[in-house]
C-alpha cells in the first residue's frame, strides 16, 4: 500500500501559504498526493513513499505445476490490489526462494514486507521457519521492514471454498 510520507521540509513545503492554494492531486500510477500531473513529475514525493510488498510463500515441491499454482495466486492478488507488490517464494525445493523473493520485492522499491505463509495450518513452517528464514534474508536490508503473518488458517471463507468444491 502506497503512505503519502513527508519529511520535515517538504511537509513545510507543502504547507506553505502559496502552496496551500494549489490543487493536490493522486499520481494515476503509484497513488502519491502531489501537486504534479505526472508520475515523472512527482519523483519527490516518490521519494518519501512507503511500498508495501506482499511476499506469498509456500513449502514448494519438485512438482512444478504444483509451484506454478502460486504464480496463479499472486496474479489474483495483483489484479485485486494493482497497487501492491506482490511476489512468490517457496520455503524449499524450488525457487524463487525466500532470499530470492525478498530481494525482487526491494527490486521493485519495498520499503514494507508482508511474508504471508501460504499454508492451511500454523505448523513449524509457518510459525518458525518461515519466520526465522525471512527475517535472516532481510537482514541484509536494514531499512526494509518485515512482518510475517499467520498462515491461512481457520476462516469462515476456507469452508465455503470446500463446500463449492465437493459441490454441496
Amino acid at each position: 500500500m502506497l503512505r503519502p510520507i513527508l519529511n520535515a521540509p517538504v511537509f513545510k513545503l507543502l504547507s506553505s501559504t502559496r502552496l496551500k492554494k494549489l490543487p493536490l492531486k493522486a499520481c494515476r500510477f503509484c497513488g502519491i498526493i502531489n501537486l504534479f500531473n505526472s508520475h515523472s513529475q512527482s519523483a519527490l514525493f516518490h521519494t518519501f513513499a512507503m511500498r508495501t510488498a506482499l511476499l506469498i510463500v509456500d513449502h514448494g515441491s519438485r512438482r512444478e505445476e504444483a509451484n506454478q499454482m502460486l504464480h496463479r495466486v499472486a496474479g489474483i492478488l495483483r489484479q485485486k490490489r494493482p497497487q501492491l507488490i506482490v511476489q512468490i517464494a517457496h520455503m524449499e525445493l524450488a525457487e524463487p526462494t525466500i532470499r530470492q523473493g525478498i530481494e525482487a520485492c526491494v527490486h521493485e522499491g519495498a520499503t514494507e514486507i508482508v511474508v504471508h505463509p501460504y499454508m492451511l495450518s500454523p505448523g513449524r513452517h509457518a510459525t518458525q521457519d518461515i519466520p526465522r528464514m525471512a527475517t535472516e534474508a532481510a537482514a541484509a536490508y536494514p531499512a526494509v521492514t518485515i512482518r510475517v503473518t499467520a498462515p491461512l488458517g481457520l476462516h469462515e471463507k476456507l469452508g465455503e471454498v470446500i463446500l463449492q468444491r465437493a459441490g454441496l
